[in-house]
């Protein structure tokens, strides 16, 4: 899909995406987010899509409709991985690489749409690709920075300015080098499982300062 259009990520609706409330019964909607061109505005569609399009699983013939609203500091572009919270909080990866950062929206209005909140930011975020989260850190994967990136969502400074929310670097034979790739990354039993592509592993990190082991994957 990616290679065809500008799809990046795929997230499944559950009740909290329904107007931001938990609901019981069948999913409702569908989020997808576009990787978009980079650029600030995209008139044409064949220049992409920089936004999160959400669909009615209830009635698919309805056009998609936009679901973040405007706010942030610079145009949302290059979205990738999604992360939503119960109570209807959106995280959302900006990729560009000379503007990455996680950005935060708040609960759907009435008609679904998103107000942005805040984002996040550092020197070693750059080309974010999946975001997951393990109690009150959300943690990144970067494509070109070579490390996770943990933002600790309870901390109460400026959010715009500090840098030192950089977690943990991955050490040994994941520290940093050319052509490394850390790609998705998801939370499971308190471990974090990291994909690294060129390795054809997918890296469990149950202490942050270190490799538990390696799984062997085919990329």
């Amino acid at each position: 899909l990616r290679a065809l259009t500008f799809l990046v990520a795929l997230a499944l609706a559950l009740g909290v995406l329904n107007n931001g409330k938990a609901a019981p019964g069948p999913l409702k909607y569908l989020y997808i987010s576009f990787h978009g061109d980079g650029s600030a505005t995209t008139p044409l569609p064949q220049y992409g899509v920089n936004q999160i399009l959400r669909f009615d699983l209830l009635n698919l013939g309805d056009p998609a409709q936009p679901v973040l609203g405007k706010g942030s500091p610079t145009p949302p572009r290059m979205l990738r991985d999604m992360q939503v919270l119960k109570d209807g909080t959106l995280f959302v990866a900006q990729g560009l690489k000379f503007d990455s950062c996680i950005l935060q929206y708040g609960p759907c209005d009435q008609d679904g749409v998103r107000q942005f909140q805040r984002e996040y930011r550092s020197p070693i975020l750059v080309h974010p690709y999946a975001l997951t989260l393990q109690g009150d850190t959300l943690f990144a994967s970067t494509q070109d920075s070579g490390t996770v990136v943990g933002f600790n969502l309870t901390e109460s400074h400026d959010l715009l300015s500090s840098g030192d929310r950089i977690n943990f670097n991955l050490h040994g034979a994941f520290r940093y080098r050319p052509g490394i790739t850390y790609r998705g990354i998801a939370n499971y039993q308190k471990c974090l499982y990291l994909s690294v592509t060129e390795m054809d592993v997918v890296a469990v990190i149950c202490h942050l300062d270190r490799v538990s082991r390696r799984i062997p994957v085919r990329h």
